[in-house]
């Protein structure tokens, strides 16, 4: 966890409710095959059984997701939400790059 917040947190405004929390924990990130198999996962709820991104933008999603689920889902929806915009829109990962790009 970011040490400002966590300093914000207990010494600011906050540190009333601060002092009353029993129990702590922090989530470590994924790795690449769990979040490749979290999206799949959370895919195959939505009545999905084809892979919807290729390993290249998983591997994107990953990186800059910073291997949180939240950002995880924010990214993978937003890629939805962009491929929406025409049929024939595909995302790839530049290898070189690392960035996203229409083919």
């Amino acid at each position: 966890m970011n040490p400002a917040l966590v300093a914000g947190i207990r010494f600011g405004a906050f540190a009333a409710p601060d002092q009353r929390v029993a129990l702590r924990y922090s989530m470590a990130g994924m790795g690449p095959t769990e979040t490749a198999g979290y999206v799949a996962h959370h895919l195959k709820i939505a009545g999905r059984s084809d892979s919807l991104f290729s390993d290249d933008v998983l591997a994107l999603i990953h990186q800059v997701s910073r291997r949180l689920p939240r950002s995880v889902n924010n990214l993978a929806v937003a890629f939805v939400l962009i491929e929406r915009g025409g049929p024939q829109l595909a995302y790839t990962c530049a290898a070189s790059s690392g960035s996203a790009s229409r083919r």
